[in-house]
């Protein structure tokens, strides 16, 4: 039964060249987003929210003009593209495009919610309080405010000294 079922299955070609240069793209822009969780994690600095948008911008850039067969140097972008390779393009152009607009505007992207680093995490325009709030740096101090504006205190966690 199991060769018979190996004989009708379709035959590798453009189509899994397709496949295999399409997940090549994602996978390298996966790879980024595991570097910049490691990254914040480390306090690394390296990899902050413009780097990480630019990168995968560009990753859909090129996905879309490997689908639109303008990338004839890559394995998979042999001859005109058809229906589907089209359809994939397009959205990895509209993909980019939406990138491109979530990095100009250092704008949190809802689509990338938990990939992206967050917006306050940048190397342009860094934020020591995110989402416009008034943070103290020292517990003593913001407690004392916390007391006199009758308000609750709230501590983050941050990174201790090892």
């Amino acid at each position: 039964m199991f060769p018979g079922w190996l004989q009708s299955l379709p035959k590798s070609g453009n189509w899994m060249d397709n496949v295999k240069v399409t997940l090549g793209f994602v996978e390298l822009a996966l790879a980024f987003k595991f570097l910049s969780t490691a990254d914040m994690v480390r306090h690394w600095g390296i990899l902050k929210f413009e780097l990480f948008l630019a990168l995968w911008c560009v990753c859909a850039l090129l996905l879309s003009l490997d689908q639109l067969g303008l990338l004839p140097k890559l394995k998979g972008a042999s001859g005109k593209p058809g229906v589907s390779r089209a359809v994939m393009g397009v959205l990895a152009l509209a993909f980019a495009a939406y990138i491109g607009n979530g990095l100009l505007n250092y704008q949190s992207l809802s689509l990338l919610s938990g990939i992206a680093p967050p917006v306050h995490y940048n190397y342009f325009r860094p934020m020591d309080c995110p989402h416009e709030l008034d943070c103290c740096k020292d517990f003593d101090e913001g407690l004392k405010v916390a007391q006199l504006e009758n308000k609750p205190l709230f501590c983050g966690l941050h990174r201790l000294a090892a």
